[in-house]
């Protein structure tokens, strides 16, 4: 990047006894430009293949994933069941999905709460993590049906509360809508929590789990939902390395070069020692450092 300057004009130049400012310049606005892919995807796996999906990984620690099955169906003919082993260990039955990078979107799911007249049970849910941050969003039940086991939950990227909709034996619609503006998760198709966005998920997952003490227990999930938003792609930066700032000189007269990072304040910092004229264009080349997002520059006639 190349500036250039002229001199301004003054009256008689042999009288000027004070600092003549010949240019105030901003030299740089270097900023990351995010660029988003155009492409979506939706998927909906309503559990009626001969076999699961290639979309869906496996874990059945302490348990097993049975597919297809019939016994409880909330749509069509099939669904997909979970069974957990009392005394085997921690429970961990699930079927999720990882991405490549962080998505915004919606993720739904209907699970058939079979918990829901016991005093004890496991863990049921839908949630999206963000494995980077560490931190995850998800409608569930708790592993008991009684005090605040015995309403529908949520937690929210680290906050954690209770819905007023009470558990029953049926089935019941969760869903996570996760966009840049806000967060919201919604049981029955009522509004659970709504609060900010901004935090991408890179995996989603439909489980069933609980410790090793807890029974064993089966449950039902059908008719999967995922729609996502533009896919975030890599964010590309436009960053200048060298600014190189130019002025006319006359011969005789010093320069002085300044800078500061912002015009906020009165202070300028000195760029060098003073350059003599000669007649000619002088200039100097500045090294931007990475992350530095401006610089202003003046150059100063000395007296």
């Amino acid at each position: 990047m190349k500036l250039i300057t002229s001199p301004t004009k003054s009256g008689d130049s042999s009288a000027v006894a004070t600092l003549r400012v010949l240019v105030v310049i901003v030299l740089f606005q270097c900023l990351s430009l995010p660029i988003q892919a155009t492409g979506t995807m939706d998927f909906a796996d309503g559990f009626e293949g001969a076999s699961l999906d290639s979309f869906w990984t496996q874990t059945a620690n302490a348990g097993s994933i049975a597919f297809p099955s019939t016994t409880q169906v909330h749509n069509g003919r099939q669904a997909v069941r979970f069974n957990s082993i009392a005394g085997a260990g921690q429970k961990q039955i699930e079927l999720s999905h990882s991405f490549a990078r962080p998505q915004y979107g919606r993720a739904s799911v209907w699970v058939y709460d079979t918990g829901a007249d016991r005093s004890s049970g496991n863990y049921l849910g839908l949630w999206v993590n963000n494995r980077r941050r560490n931190v995850y969003s998800a409608v569930l039940v708790y592993d008991y049906n009684s005090g605040d086991g015995a309403t529908y939950r949520y937690g929210a990227w680290g906050v954690g509360g209770a819905s007023s909709i009470r558990r029953t034996v049926a089935w019941h619609h969760f869903e996570i809508v996760a966009t840049p503006d806000a967060l919201q998760l919604s049981v029955d198709g009522q509004v659970v929590y709504f609060g900010p966005g901004g935090i991408p998920f890179d995996y989603v997952g439909i489980y069933m789990s609980g410790p090793s003490f807890r029974p064993a227990m089966t449950s039902y999930f059908d008719d999967f939902e995922m729609s996502l938003m533009p896919s975030l792609g890599p964010a590309v930066s436009i960053r200048c390395s060298q600014c190189e700032v130019c002025w006319d000189s006359i011969t005789n007269r010093s320069y002085q070069v300044q800078y500061q990072s912002s015009l906020t304040t009165n202070i300028w910092i000195d760029w060098g020692t003073p350059i003599t004229g000669d007649g000619s264009q002088k200039c100097l080349l500045d090294s931007i450092a990475t992350g530095q997002p401006q610089r202003f520059y003046r150059v100063l006639e000395l007296p």
